[in-house]
């Protein structure tokens, strides 16, 4: 159980690598969803900023 916030912080990182074989794939179909949503985000940004703001 945690007893601090200490704990959680100092706690070990248990090692983690990329996949190979099938769930290799599904990991990097995940890493590039990340990647273009990140960009769609940053478009939905930029449209944003560009855009007045509303009275409403």
């Amino acid at each position: 159980m945690i007893e601090r916030v200490d704990d959680v912080l100092t706690a070990p990182v248990p090692p983690v690598g990329w996949a190979s074989g099938p769930l290799g794939v599904v990991q990097a179909a995940d890493r590039e969803i990340a990647r273009q949503t990140a960009l769609r985000a940053r478009a939905v940004a930029q449209f944003a900023a560009a855009r007045p703001a509303s009275g409403d």
